[in-house]
């Protein structure tokens, strides 16, 4: 199969649209054509079983990320498969504006519902003296997250755990990207697994368990960061707010736009 008619059966002749940029990271990351030269190398001869086998997979709606098995986030290469979440561009913001905050100084670090790892390898790249912890309750996700330190070179420890349910310790940064989407709510993809998507009727029940537990799990002066449902702002930050105050400590409850302008991320800050 030539590289033209590969790109046009992706653009015009799939059930399923796909962009441009899809199509030159399948050649970029799988044929490895480098997207300059994919463009205009019409007459190039990919791999017959390859391509077709790419195609019959997006033609069923599977996302490029997950045929692909990697994507980059943040500086570093993050293992996927349908374990777990594809990273959105809003979790690699929270994580590159924690980065570039030059007040932190974290020791030990906590990513919960860690999923592929990306935000603790991001972080533990970011911050290479801090111990970065990763949790999540899905032990397909966890085997995949240590793979990825595996290539990655980062010691991360990476741990089964229910949110913050039996947790000892206590850490200078919590970070979390937990499930938060409302069961039944409609999804674009049926590929990415519903654990890590959907999180009881309104939506909150990870930020709920997060929240109950936090207090005692967060060192003194320390900072949490979640990514939240921008339709849920007001209700996740009174979650904190009230388990704050039913801690008995002194707390900043700060909400914070993406860059699309919606309220997608909570930032707890002990006094």
């Amino acid at each position: 199969m030539r590289v033209k008619d590969f790109r046009r059966t992706i653009l015009e002749e799939l059930p399923v649209e796909q962009t441009i940029a899809d199509v030159l990271d399948i050649m970029d990351k799988i044929f490895h054509i480098p997207p300059a030269q994919a463009i205009i190398a019409d007459d190039e001869e990919l791999d017959d079983q390859i391509a077709e086998e790419i195609l019959f997979r997006l033609g069923n709606g599977e996302p490029s990320a997950y045929i692909i098995g990697h994507v980059g986030f943040a500086g570093i290469e993050v293992q996927l498969n349908p374990y777990v979440l594809i990273p959105r561009p809003e979790t690699e913001e929270l994580v590159t504006d924690i980065i570039a905050d030059k007040t932190l100084h974290p020791k030990r670090i906590l990513d919960l519902c860690t999923g592929s790892g990306c935000i603790a390898l991001a972080l533990k790249k970011a911050f290479p003296r801090a111990e970065v912890v990763g949790s999540d309750i899905s032990e397909e996700a966890l085997e995949l997250a240590r793979e990825s330190a595996r290539r990655e070179g980062l010691n991360v420890t990476f741990k089964r755990q229910d949110l913050l349910e039996g947790e000892e310790g206590t850490y200078d940064l919590i970070v979390s990207n937990p499930p938060y989407i409302p069961d039944g709510t409609m999804v674009e993809c049926d590929y990415e697994p519903e654990l890590a998507l959907f999180s009881g009727p309104d939506g909150l029940d990870a930020t709920r368990g997060i929240a109950r537990n936090l207090f005692k799990c967060l060192a003194p002066h320390g900072r949490a960061y979640f990514e939240i449902d921008p339709d849920h702002a007001a209700e996740a930050v009174e979650l904190f707010v009230t388990a704050a105050k039913a801690a008995g400590v002194s707390a900043q409850v700060e909400i914070k736009n993406d860059l699309q302008e919606r309220y997608r991320f909570v930032i707890v800050k002990l006094d």
